[in-house]
């Protein structure tokens, strides 16, 4: 009897111990999964963010007489403020955007795409003036951000039949044009976009030559 009972008692125990290890087996994941939860949540969307932008960045180049020109944009985080954009202007110029928007992440992008948005707008526009679409953008940029947000840009626009560039430079890194051995920056214009409200700009033109890296 004291034999049989031992045995039952081992048994019930492992029994026990048995039930006990696969709840904490199925409790265990479930738990993994809560805990990991709100960060495979944001990886989720800024993996969705990062796809999104990149389809907001030019798709296809648009073919242009005697010019050869590329882009590629690599942020630094998933997503963030870098711009770069080319569109056929409305008087059937070529357009070109390099900018960059303050701050970081998620609040930088969601800025990126309204400055996107409102230079392909702008860049329909019949007004020829470069200075009098980028202070139309800085009005615009200006009326719908808080006065921490702003954004730098370089704008311009070639003509293939006269090989002119003309162009307005908000407050970004003048770009450098490569002229044989001699270095031209294209500084020309006022400040970034979205800082103050009443901005005036000053339109740069320059005739490019065959050879010129800008």
């Amino acid at each position: 009897m004291r034999a049989t009972a031992g045995m039952r008692h081992t048994e019930s125990a492992m029994w026990t111990r048995a039930a006990n290890e696969s709840a904490s087996l199925i409790e265990a994941p479930s738990l993994h999964l809560l805990r990991r939860e709100p960060h495979w949540k944001l990886r989720w969307e800024l993996e969705s963010a990062r796809e999104v932008q990149e389809r907001l960045f030019p798709q296809a180049p648009i073919r242009v007489r005697g010019l050869d020109y590329a882009a590629r944009c690599r942020p630094a985080d998933s997503v963030g403020g870098d711009y770069y954009d080319y569109v056929a202007m409305r008087d059937g110029r070529l357009g070109l955007a390099v900018g960059d928007v303050s701050g970081k992440g998620i609040p930088a992008a969601l800025l990126m795409a309204s400055l996107q948005a409102a230079v392909r707008g702008l860049a329909m526009s019949p007004q020829r003036a470069l200075s009098a679409l980028m202070a139309n953008l800085n009005r615009l940029m200006h009326s719908m951000t808080p006065a921490n947000r702003y954004a730098t840009l370089f704008f311009a626009a070639y003509e293939s039949a006269s090989k002119e560039l003309s162009y307005v430079n908000c407050g970004h890194n003048a770009p450098m044009l490569f002229r044989g051995s001699k270095v031209l920056r294209l500084s020309d214009g006022g400040p970034a976009v979205g800082m103050f409200a009443s901005a005036h700009y000053l339109q740069g033109r320059i005739t490019l030559q065959a050879g010129d890296l800008l």
